[in-house]
């Protein structure tokens, strides 16, 4: 049994959980099933109102931006991008698709201060990522390839969730270690 937001689901064998991930990912109108058509109709130059600067787009980078931190475990990944290519339309020019990222938020927050600094560029990396799913482990997980690759030492978490967190840390001290007013007036 595994848990999920509404309780526990019962997961008895491998086709069981692949069945959970297509429901509640995959089919229609959910995160994949969605990238995938406005990746098709961007490819495709089909897209309602496109923007100008789409116009000479060369790679589509598909990502989906996740809470679920189970969707970082190693093989869901490629699940998913299989999924992706069987749901891309075949007006697509699959050629400038890169093939599918899942990305936790908390992934995405750890290298934010290091894209914001120019440390290195969300493209740069994601190549470096789709270079090592395309030809080393097709089953890594984005996660993973952060703690073994390059970039590893060079995350920068957030500068606002840093200090949002300084703020947390801050109000909380003052609500378990309140400091006895000197001022206060005593009866």
């Amino acid at each position: 049994m595994q848990p999920d937001r509404g309780g526990w689901v019962k997961i008895d064998d491998y086709a069981d959980f692949v069945g959970h991930l297509r429901e509640k990912y995959v089919s229609p109108r959910n995160a994949v099933w969605q990238l995938a058509k406005s990746t098709a109709a961007v490819s495709a130059r089909t897209w309602p109102e496109l923007p100008p600067e789409f116009a000479d787009t060369t790679g589509i980078f598909p990502i989906v931006v996740t809470h679920d931190i189970r969707m970082d475990s190693p093989g869901t990944g490629m699940f998913f991008r299989k999924e992706m290519q069987d749901l891309l339309a075949s007006g697509a020019n699959r050629e400038d698709i890169h093939p599918l990222v899942i990305m936790t938020i908390q992934d995405l927050e750890n290298m934010e201060g290091s894209i914001a600094s120019s440390e290195f560029s969300l493209a740069t990396f994601l190549v470096d990522y789709i270079a090592e799913i395309q030809t080393v482990d097709p089953l890594c997980s984005l996660h993973n390839f952060i703690a073994h690759s390059k970039y590893n030492g060079k995350m920068r978490p957030s500068p606002v969730v840093y200090q949002k967190s300084l703020e947390t840390l801050d109000r909380a001290r003052l609500v378990l270690f309140p400091k006895p007013d000197a001022a206060a007036p005593t009866s």
